[in-house]
């Protein structure tokens, strides 16, 4: 039976992992990590305080600054109350190309807004504070973040918040502080993709045994397999308890495939159709892959 502490750190390594795998939105709930300072702190052991270290490290990886996006007003036109924007995608810690210049964008202002901040102004003068936004690591991780909204972004400029705007005190400045108190120097920075890779190399028979495993079929097949597998509700989430949803499952089959998307409802979508307008497609020789399946089930018994 496993110790606390090891079930401990597991459910820490599957939310994360989850997260690698665009599962999750953000990072493991406060309690959890204040149980891992706790059992550090008070049954000290060389690899608890290792752990504990590795999470310190990981969260200050996946909130460190990936790039910054910078934009500043081009051309403004009075008639048709339009702003065209110029921006740059300044990468940190990046020697080659550093710097990356993104597409215009046109916003159409309001007539009220318009007149209120950009009405009788030049270009210079409205750009003597130009717009940044900070992108972070975690960004490209997190399940279902939305993309910045420029517009929103800019009106909250233009009423002078966002360059007042406090980014200290947050979640992940509260979880460095309190593993700080355990952490050990004498441990290496990791970066969060290397834990992943520690824990999947730990945890995964099929790492352990170097097997690589490839889809070689149509990708509507294995679709229609995540699909069925799904909807049976037979195959559940352990950190829940719940049957795991056909994007989950989809996100798993997708990892242990190697595969670099699977989007489950439109493959369906497009071999079934939709309540109402089914479509007349079928795979080949006219059987869809569960009815293949079917076949190799049916010949199964028959033998």
């Amino acid at each position: 039976m496993k110790d606390s502490t090891t079930q401990l750190q597991e459910k820490i390594n599957a939310h994360l992992f989850r997260l690698f795998n665009k599962q999750k939105y953000g990072l493991p709930a406060y309690e959890l990590i204040y149980e891992i300072v706790s059992d550090a702190k008070f049954g000290p052991t060389a690899s608890k305080i290792k752990y504990a270290t590795k999470l310190h490290w990981v969260i200050k990886d996946l909130f460190s600054t990936q790039y910054i996006d910078s934009f500043e007003i081009d051309l403004i036109n009075e008639h048709t109350h339009t702003i065209t924007y110029k921006g740059y995608r300044h990468y940190n810690g990046r020697t080659i190309a550093p710097i990356e210049q993104l597409e215009p964008i046109i916003l159409a202002r309001d007539k009220k807004i318009f007149e209120a901040y950009y009405a009788g102004k030049t270009v210079a003068e409205l750009n003597e504070t130009p717009l940044r936004t900070e992108h972070k690591k975690i960004d490209t991780y997190r399940k279902n973040i939305a993309t910045v909204d420029l517009e929103k972004a800019i009106d909250i400029h233009l009423d002078e918040v966002f360059a007042n705007m406090s980014f200290s005190g947050g979640y992940e400045h509260k979880l460095e502080k309190l593993l700080s108190t355990v952490i050990d120097t004498n441990y290496s920075k990791i970066t969060f993709e290397d834990f992943i890779e520690q824990i999947t190399d730990a945890d995964s028979p099929m790492k352990e045994s170097g097997i690589r495993l490839e889809w070689k079929g149509d990708k509507t097949d294995l679709a229609e397999l995540v699909y069925a597998l799904a909807k049976t509700g037979r195959i559940s989430d352990t950190s829940t308890g719940l049957p795991v949803t056909q994007k989950e499952l989809a996100n798993q089959v997708m990892a242990m495939l190697g595969l670099d998307s699977l989007d489950v409802a439109n493959l369906m979508k497009g071999r079934y159709g939709t309540k109402g307008k089914p479509t007349t497609y079928k795979a080949q020789e006219g059987r869809t892959f569960v009815n293949d399946l079917q076949t190799l089930l049916d010949k199964r018994v028959l033998d």
